[in-house]
Order: structure tokens, then C-alpha cells, then sequence
């Protein structure tokens, strides 16, 4: 297993995915797996074009957010491992497809990744918090979530600006066939404000 400076060398541009592979075999277990109709590519593929949102939202800076140098490694990290259990929590019901619970047991397995990894404690915690919280962002406006603005704000604690990095990295690299211009709209929009 490489050491982590040789991942963490593999997140940077141009990444090298054959890395990750080896450093986080349970990210092979995302390659052919389907999402929802809102995505355009399987999830191994997701998570590759999430690693590049992150990357290109950290040059361009759309949202305004500032990353302090410290945490560029561990948000990298997170945007790898932000749908790690998405493999082991695929569902349907009725057609539709589900991954229940991804975001909190990936929450776990991030944190184990990292320890195996030997990621530093605040790399692990990043990565952890921001697989947590990575949906949770879209959810705001919706009267029946469990997290409004002020709630999320708490949960991310220091690393709200890196949330809403990913957060919108993970919506512009879902352009399936169900997503709509005003999806991604709102989406900035909440990221923004975030």
C-alpha cells in the first residue's frame, strides 16, 4: 500500500486514479455501479469527476470560498471518499435507485481509511465531517430536513467552506438526464450562501 504522501501526490493535478485504486480498494467496487437518474456516470467515474470539480472549484473559486492551504490534502481526500459506501448500500425500491445511509456509514469508513492510511487526524476528520454532511447541503430549503442552514453550520464547524466546495463539486459532476439547468442554479446558489 503506498504511504499517504503518495496518495495525497495522486489527488493533485493531474490525478492519477490507478493510485487510488491501490491506496482505497474499496473504490474499485464503485466502478460499473449505476446511480440515479441524475447522474451521467458510474460511480467510480463520479467520484474521479468529483476529485476534478474540487480542483478546478479551488482555481476558479465560483463560490468565493477560501480553503486554507492546510486543508487542500484532506478536501481532496474527502472528495475521494465522499461515496465510498455507496457500493455496499445500493438499493431499489420501486425502480428507484437508493443509497440509504451513504453519507454516515461512508462518514465511518472514511475515518478508517484514513487510520489505515496513517492521514493526518485532521485529514481524517475532514474527510469524515464533509462525508457526512456532503448531501446535506441541497436539503436546506426543504422544510422537513433535519439540517437548516444554522444546524449545518454547527455540524460542519471549521470546515464549512470546504463543504460547500464539495457539496458543489458533487452536483456538477452528476449531469444525468433528470438534472435541469435550475437544479445546478439552486445549487450554487445555496453553496454560495453557505
Amino acid at each position: 500500500m503506498p504511504p499517504p504522501k503518495a496518495l495525497y501526490a495522486a489527488l493533485e493535478p493531474p490525478s492519477d486514479p490507478a493510485a487510488f485504486l491501490e491506496a482505497v480498494p474499496e473504490l474499485s467496487l464503485a466502478r460499473g455501479l449505476e446511480g440515479s437518474p441524475y447522474h451521467h456516470l458510474d460511480t467510480l467515474d463520479h467520484i474521479l469527476e468529483v476529485v476534478r470539480r474540487v480542483e478546478e472549484e479551488l482555481e476558479v473559486r465560483r463560490l468565493g470560498a477560501s480553503v486554507p492551504a492546510g486543508r487542500v490534502e484532506g478536501l481532496r481526500l474527502a472528495a475521494l471518499l465522499h461515496d465510498v459506501a455507496k457500493p455496499v448500500t445500493r438499493g431499489e425500491i420501486e425502480g428507484r435507485v437508493l443509497f440509504v445511509a451513504h453519507d454516515s456509514l461512508g462518514a465511518a469508513l472514511a475515518r478508517r481509511i484514513c487510520r489505515r492510511l496513517e492521514a493526518p487526524a485532521s485529514h481524517a476528520d475532514l474527510a469524515a465531517t464533509l462525508t457526512a454532511l456532503h448531501l446535506k447541503i441541497g436539503f436546506m430549503e426543504n422544510p422537513r430536513t433535519d439540517h437548516p442552514p444554522e444546524r449545518l453550520a454547527r455540524a460542519a464547524g471549521p470546515f464549512g467552506e470546504e463543504l460547500a466546495v464539495l457539496s458543489l463539486a458533487d452536483r456538477l459532476a452528476a449531469q444525468g438526464p433528470r438534472l435541469k439547468p435550475e437544479h445546478i442554479d439552486r445549487h450554487v446558489a445555496l453553496c454560495a450562501d453557505f
